[in-house]
């Protein structure tokens, strides 16, 4: 029985994956194992930010001067944005993008016989109902779509994930009540931006709504939101929020106080929408938890821009703020 290692960096769309994974190996007899006794290392890894970028760069090369004698397999977003710097490292490496999930047993089989794989590109992968292992027992993590809708200047998710296609609004509900059968008690839903949701005339408020009617108790945790496709469905949104299983978190992420700086960012909303959903939500919800993203140091923020996000930020009073400095990132505008 060959022994595989599995390391998993990022986001939660990378962990449900992460979980895809190990159920199809394990289901066909591969054993999960820690580094030192396994035959295959595979490392899921994330792009987004230079500093994760360079960590897993890091990573690979530990592995591949630590263990010589193991085969590697790289996947996730690094693999499709900048496959070059895994060839750098080694052209024994293989590799496959994020839209090749399912494809996981053929390509560790590959990688056994000594055979080349660098799977990468674009392609449709609908991943409900996929075999899974979950990382914690009482949580359901549930992409809903993959891919994103906009095309903001300094992100290369888009190019690692593509454009937007939202998975069916039945096969998401049923995911769901078979997880809940296998003893999960909350619910994460994520995407790139759960708020893009558009299947059959059906936004994320209905598919909440939807989902809120099954019978069961259990917890239900919504995803990043981009503001921009927020605010077409703000009313019915919150409605949906109102139900008591949903938490009553959003991770909302403004980037920078400053609208001429959201212009050139290419984000396509401005802080007084931003400012209106947070607003509108804390009226319905006092106790509400937000969360929100900042970038600093977008090429050409002056300071007198830096200080408008500094002062949004004082007076939203958000109650996590993950804070970046820009990174250029491969194949973007910015």
């Amino acid at each position: 029985m060959n022994k595989i290692s599995i390391l998993t960096y990022g986001c939660s769309y990378n962990q449900a994956s992460s979980e895809m994974i190990k159920g199809l190996l394990l289901k066909n007899n591969f054993q999960e194992s820690n580094l030192d006794e396994s035959d295959i290392i595979l490392l899921l890894s994330c792009v987004v930010k230079s500093p994760t970028e360079n960590k897993i760069i890091s990573k690979i090369k530990t592995l591949f001067v630590e263990y010589p004698k193991k085969k590697i397999i790289v996947g996730g977003c690094l693999s499709e944005v900048i496959p070059e710097r895994i060839k750098e490292i080694s052209k024994k490496i293989n590799f496959f993008g994020p839209h090749f999930t399912t494809e996981i047993v053929d390509i560790v089989n590959k990688t056994i016989q000594g055979k080349s794989v660098e799977l990468i590109g674009k392609r449709y992968e609908c991943r409900l109902g996929v075999t899974r292992k979950k990382i914690n027992p009482i949580i359901g993590i549930i992409q809903i779509s993959q891919g994103c809708r906009s095309n903001c200047a300094y992100c290369c998710v888009k190019i690692a994930m593509g454009d937007f296609i939202a998975y069916p609004h039945p096969q998401i509900k049923e995911e769901i009540i078979t997880l809940l059968k296998s003893g999960c008690k909350e619910v994460w839903i994520t995407a790139q931006d759960t708020a893009a949701y558009r299947y059959d005339n059906l936004d994320l408020a209905d598919l909440i709504n939807d989902i809120t009617k099954i019978e069961s108790r259990f917890n239900i945790r919504i995803g990043m939101m981009n503001p921009k496709s927020v605010i077409p469905i703000l009313k019915k949104l919150i409605e949906a929020y109102s139900h008591p299983n949903l938490y009553k978190f959003l991770h909302l992420p403004l980037q920078s106080g400053d609208n001429e700086i959201l212009a050139v960012m290419n984000r396509n909303y401005t802080i007084e929408d931003f400012l209106k959903i947070v607003k509108e939500f804390r009226i319905k919800f006092p106790l509400l938890t937000l969360s929100t993203d900042l970038i600093i140091g977008f090429p050409g923020e002056t300071e007198v821009q830096f200080r408008n996000s500094l002062k949004l930020l004082e007076n939203i009073k958000p109650d996590i703020v993950n804070i970046s400095r820009f990174g250029q990132r491969p194949k973007t505008k910015a």
